[in-house]
């Protein structure tokens, strides 16, 4: 995602958890976004805000999926739409 995505973007911000011992971290996509909003944020794990998140998951071109962990629905928007939290995650 890096390699086309600008500077400012969800997975540039993401990608600024890494650290020398730690790297890796992602923009989960909208399945994974959807396994921690039902795993984790429904038992009261993560400190999740009750907000929407980005996902690196695209409906086209132009729009990509979000997760609203208020609600615990999936919606898309244009990329621009909207300025939303991300949750970055990492694989371990």
């Amino acid at each position: 995602m890096l390699r086309v995505c600008t500077s400012g973007t969800a997975a540039s911000a993401a990608d600024l958890y890494s650290t020398p011992t730690e790297d890796y971290w992602f923009l989960p996509s909208e399945g994974e976004l959807m396994l921690m909003y039902t795993n984790l944020r429904q038992a009261g794990v993560g400190g999740f805000a009750n907000n929407a998140y980005w996902s690196s998951t695209e409906y086209d071109s132009n729009y990509a999926w979000f997760h609203d962990f208020g609600s615990g629905y999936q919606y898309y928007s244009s990329n621009n739409s909207y300025q939303l939290p991300v949750r970055a995650v990492r694989a371990f």
